[in-house]
């Protein structure tokens, strides 16, 4: 404002100075041209207030004023009436009556109004008042830090107004006519687009994304096709957008037309539209062109709005040699002439239109290949496009496409989305080009069946039904996974097993690390986008889509298929899904599930019994240890341990360094805070030791609901000792439970709650007197309420929803034993009193726990619970004796699956202790064996790979020796080894043969394209006991032409798995010449089990920028070193007792 002074005395006429600065004739605007100062121009543009955005799923305000508004310019830009200015003397002042300067402040307070409502509403506004709020089932909280707000300058140094990383919702997509002409000679790309859109609201610009793309000839018309004038074309690089400002307005409700004339170049890598080079069947050096669009490439090869949800149809047309063939999402039309301005020699596809889809699903191959085509049951065309060293892939391939549509079509009732689906196998492609109806198959994956499935499930989910937004692609995936496990006659597992074992065991896993994510999570940024679908995400979205299917019961399969015909070539998100799933199990699946998606990690559910009363608890698991002590003495080593044993040391009076294991403090956020805990609660999984410097620095992340989580609690009961007690049930609530029905019924509800009923769920405990009915869910039956349901399970499966705090309910008095997570569908781990795990025992030999999924969950239980340093590794090893036992060991596969995987860690970690012979000698024989001799005569069924691969990393001679021979079969004679027994076979020749036998197995990974087959010798490879030939295997890594880079995890994680070659690897990563992948440290930790391995490691890293991994594979290996010494002195003793440590 200007400075009014007043000067003079009490009736005097008041005189005041009024001071201002020069100012220059003429200034430039931002355009470069002359204009005059003052406000004047409307159109110039300001900086944009970026730094004031909050994180939104709509992110459609554009903030125009800044440091260079006009009304900052109007405080620094005054007349001064002659005289120089400045803080120097002689400046000259304007004196005036009080009326003129009354006259002159009421002129700039007039501007600066004027300014201000010019500030407020000649930009880009937001349209809705949601502007700012996050997107639905997202979680704030990107993976980056949000940068200090910078000017956005378009190419050429222009402001750039456009405030949003993501595009304004006011602009939407109908339809693109696509036409393209991929020169694979020059390896150009010269395309035009037309794309018309809507407007949902009054404005005069819009914007779309488009990366590296010469624009060369821009136009808009109206729906009557009058043109309209673009006073304004910008490119803003660092968010792939481009904005166009109309000089007329674009009405409400309107639609218009987009005309764009372009060229680019052909990408080299395998991403956006890309060529690559193969050998054909006769030597010859060929080109093909693809495109690879997830998840934000398609920009990359036409401008356009590149969001998932902004779906729209297309209308494609191909230039292509007439040697070629071209294909897109749809089949083709018609083909003519090219016409002669582009060559005689030219030809024009002209594609079907499609239905509406997002443009990351738009496909696109030119390329030379034969066709291979069958028709599925339902009257799809199915083909295959291959060079001729294929055929016989090919043919494999269309089959099993066949076939898995049809079982898709089955379990759906719905028909494949399109009329026709076209695969194409490309070399040099390392993983899938997935587009609707059209996907690119990397050589390396063809034969694997598993794959496939995913692929062809995401036509369904992912390409009829699109996710929202990125962050909510963990849904699709989550869907895909339990979609690729629908009923199959050929199944070596039960759907229920396999999805506990490929992808709830995993979640359980990643998610219980410190660096643990919400599967929600807001992302904006392109790299942000790539970089959350990470393998967390992928399996915690499976299991927790399983949790939501098993509470559904039988109705779950009708909600899927609500589901897909209610939102078919649209857009949904994870609400949608839980909104139909709580109809059918009566309850309000979307707050319960909110609890899951919205915070990381998952919680440890403790149980206790008094009598016939049990209680539940909930707290948040972690696994976490405290830094390793390097300066042990020898009355602490692990080779006291076994002299202490026989007698030959005194270790009565010693104190074990390593008994206090802990999760790490500060890194668990709200749940360690003592104020939001009830007064009784523990705030740990175990007890807290003296402080200690710790390996983290990892933020604390707060959670909206204090790591607490509302749980679908399921669990089986035993046989009753007391037969009148045989038919006892839970008592319902009395009327003083009142709490306790009000929290059961706000969450089966049926979706209809209010926020009022969620903040009652968080806040109120189950009463401590109070009882609930359990819904008791019989196999093809219906509980009291009549919700349908088709558990997983061959017992009686009771579920009761757990708040947030514990459950408190009521069983027979007499029953033997109780299990919790019944079949293992629930994200959660459990535990029990020392007699609920003796009990459990006894059921496990017994044969009480009837469902594979139970014995598989119930061990993989134990184990992470010992790992944890809250159950003792002996009762660990109890639980484990059944596997083998004769005359009946353990027939299903899931559960050796999920022990072995176990026990070879132990053995690995204990390999250089006083534990590890005898540990491996007790496995071997009394586990492994009876049920390996049993497996080599044909009598385990599935699990016989498994079980023979056990016997020969054991050693046990009539395994090695059966291995061996079959080895020598396949070297000598070519006869094949059965897929099952390839580990353990190539193992055996590897460990008990000469360098020609590992000299075998290496060119047969250069020949294979079966991926099962390259990850079994890769793994067998490193088993040599050669040291010369496993230096030069870990040296041939450093050779992508020897060992592509994703085969590299598979040698190290091998070779470190060994006692020679952990060391081996550890050098080999320590000499690469460049820090290694991340994923490279991790393999190698993974096995790393002394104090020593954690001091190297953090110091040869110290200084190295390895991101995350650093920080994982310290906590491995700290939890390594915690686990051998808290457990080493109790295996002993059980392996003493159990007669095994004798030699």
């Amino acid at each position: 404002m200007p400075q009014i002074a007043a000067k003079g005395s009490p009736g005097v006429e008041l005189l005041e100075i009024i001071q201002m600065e020069p100012l220059g004739k003429f200034k430039n605007n931002h355009n470069g041209n002359a204009k005059g100062g003052g406000v004047k121009d409307g159109n110039s543009w300001r900086r944009s207030h970026t730094g004031n955005m909050s994180e939104q799923d709509v992110d459609d305000v554009a903030f125009l004023t800044g440091p260079d508004s006009q009304s900052s310019r109007l405080a620094r830009e005054r007349v001064t009436y002659g005289g120089s200015t400045g803080g120097g003397t002689g400046r000259a002042v304007a004196v005036c009556s009080q009326r003129r300067a009354l006259l002159l402040a009421c002129s700039v307070l007039v501007v600066l109004l004027t300014a201000a409502l010019v500030l407020a509403y000649a930009g880009p506004q937001a349209e809705c008042g949601c502007a700012g709020e996050p997107p639905v089932g997202t979680k704030r909280g990107v993976s980056r830090t949000t940068p200090a707000p910078t000017p956005r300058l378009a190419v050429g140094g222009t402001h750039y107004p456009w405030g949003g990383a993501r595009l304004p919702t006011f602009a939407e997509p109908i339809r693109y006519t696509l036409w393209l002409h991929p020169n694979l000679t020059t390896q150009e790309v010269k395309g035009e687009v037309i794309i018309e859109f809507h407007i949902e609201k009054e404005t005069n610009f819009i914007v779309l994304n488009a990366r590296e793309l010469n624009i060369t000839d821009k136009m808009v018309t109206s729906s009557k096709g009058h043109a309209m004038k673009i006073v304004k074309f910008l490119e803003f690089k660092p968010a792939d957008q481009i904005y166009f400002e109309i000089k007329d307005k674009f009405r409400r409700r309107g639609n218009y037309t987009l005309s764009l004339r372009y060229n680019t170049k052909l990408a080299k890598k395998s991403k956006g539209f890309f060529i690559a080079d193969y050998m054909n069947s006769d030597g010859e050096k060929k080109q093909l062109a693809a495109t690879n669009f997830g998840l934000t490439h398609a920009r990359s090869a036409f401008p356009c709005f590149d969001e998932p949800q902004l779906k729209a149809k297309f209308k494609i047309t191909i230039v292509r040699d007439r040697f070629h063939v071209s294909l897109t999402n749809m089949p083709i039309a018609a083909t003519e002439e090219a016409g002669f301005y582009l060559g005689h020699r030219l030809l024009q596809d002209d594609f079907q239109e499609s239905p509406e889809m997002s443009t990351y699903l738009v496909g696109l191959v030119v390329c030379e290949f034969s066709r291979s085509a069958a028709l599925a049951p339902r009257g799809t065309s199915v083909s295959v496009y291959a060079d001729k060293r294929h055929t016989d892939s090919a043919r494999s391939i269309l089959e099993n496409a066949v076939d898995i549509i049809n079982r898709y079509e089955n379990f759906l009732n719905f028909t494949f989305p399109l009329p026709k689906l076209d695969m194409v196998i490309m070399d040099n492609l390392e993983d899938t080009a997935e587009g609707w109806g059209l996907l690119g198959i990397g050589s390396s994956l063809l034969p694997d069946k598993k794959h496939l499935e995913k692929l062809l499930a995401h036509q369904w989910l992912g390409g009829l039904v699109t996710p929202k937004w990125w962050g909510s692609r963990w849904l699709t995936e989550g869907l895909v996974a339990l979609l690729q496990y629908a009923p199959r006659e050929s199944s070596s597992m039960s759907e229920d097993d396999a999805l506990l074992l490929e992808h709830t065991v995993p979640a359980l896993r990643l998610d219980a690390l410190p660096t643990a994510h919400p599967v929600s999570m807001i992302v904006q940024d392109p790299e942000d986008i790539e970089a959350v679908q990470d393998d967390l995400s992928y399996h915690k979205g499976a299991a927790l889509v399983g949790m939501a299917w098993a509470a559904a019961g039988s109705g779950a399969r009708i909600a899927l298929r609500d589901f897909l015909s209610q939102h078919a070539r649209s857009a949904a998100d994870p609400r949608d899904l839980w909104r139909l799933l709580g109809r059918r199990a009566r309850a309000d699946l979307q707050v319960v599930m909110e609890s899951w998606t919205e915070q990381a990690g998952y919680p440890l559910l403790t149980m206790s019994r008094e009598g016939d009363i049990v209680t539940v608890k909930q707290e948040r698991f972690l696994l976490i240890a405290d830094l390793p002590q390097t300066n042990i003495s020898i009355q602490t080593s692990l080779l006291a341990l076994e002299l202490s044993l026989v007698g030959l040391i005194d270790q009565s009076n010693d104190t074990d360094v390593f008994s206090n294991t802990t999760e790490l403090r500060g890194i668990i956020g709200d749940i360690n805070s003592v104020s939001e805990k009830p007064e009784n609660e523990k705030v740990t999984t175990t007890p807290s030791p003296p402080p200690k410097e710790h390996i983290h620095t990892h933020k604390k992340e707060k959670s909206k609901y204090k790591y607490r989580w509302y749980v679908p609690l399921t669990y089986i009961l035993g046989p009753v000792d007391n037969v009148t007690d045989a038919n006892a049930t839970t008592e319902s609530p009395s009327s003083e439970d009142s709490i306790i029905s009000t929290t059961i019924q706000s969450i089966k509800n049926g979706g209809n709650s209010k926020k009022s009923d969620l903040k009652n769920l968080k806040q109120s405990p189950i009463s401590q007197n109070s009882t609930q009915r359990p819904a008791e869910l019989q196999k093809g039956g219906k509980n009291k309420n009549g919700t349908g349901s088709n558990p997983p399970y061959g017992n009686g499966t009771h579920l009761i929803w757990m708040n947030m705090t514990e459950v408190k309910f009521r069983v027979p008095a007499g029953v033997q034993w109780l299990k919790l997570n019944a079949g293992g569908r629930g994200l959660y781990r459990a535990n029990y009193p020392e007699t609920g795990w003796i009990a459990l025992k006894k059921a496990l030999s017994s044969g009480g726990l009837t469902s594979p999924g139970d014995r598989a969950s119930l061990l993989d239980d134990a184990f992470t619970l010992s790992r944890a340093g809250l159950l003792n590794a002996s009762m660990v090893l109890g639980l484990c004796e059944y596997l083998g036992s004769s005359p009946s060991a353990e027939p299903a596969r899931a559960p050796w699956r999920a022990a072995l995987a176990h026990l070879q860690r132990w053995t690995a970690l204990l390999a250089g202790a006083a534990a590890g012979a005898p540990l491996k000698r007790h496995l071997a024989t009394r586990l492994v064996a009876p049920a390996a001799r049993m497996a080599l005569e044909g009598k385990q069924g599935t699990v016989g790979g498994e079980l023979v691969e056990a016997a020969v990393e054991f050693e046990l001679p009539d395994a090695v020796e059966a291995a061996k021979k079959m080895f020598d079969d396949w070297v000598d004679n070519n006869i094949t080894i059965a897929a099952d027994l390839r580990q353990a076979v190539y193992s055996a020749g590897v460990r008990h043969g000469a360098e020609d036998a590992w000299m075998k197995c290496w060119k047969a990974y250069k020949r294979s394209a079966d991926p099962e087959e390259r990850a079994a010798l890769l793994a067998a490879m490193a088993t040599t006991p050669d040291h010369w030939l496993l230096n030069r295997y870990l040296q041939a890594t450093l050779d992508s032409r020897l060992v592509p880079a994703a085969d590299v995890k598979t040698v190290l994680a091998a070779t470190a798995r060994r006692q020679p070659g952990r060391l081996l690897a550890w050098r080999h990563l320590r000499t690469r010449p460049a820090p290694p992948p991340p994923e490279l440290l991790e393999a190698v930790a993974e096995h790393m089990a002394t104090a020593d391995d954690f001091k190297e490691v953090s110091e040869f890293y110290a200084d190295i920028d390895v991101g995350p991994a650093l920080n994982r594979s310290l906590e491995t290996i700290a939890l390594n070193v915690a686990w051998v010494g808290k457990n080493e002195r109790d295996l002993l003793k059980y392996l003493s007792e159990a007669g095994s440590h004798n030699e």
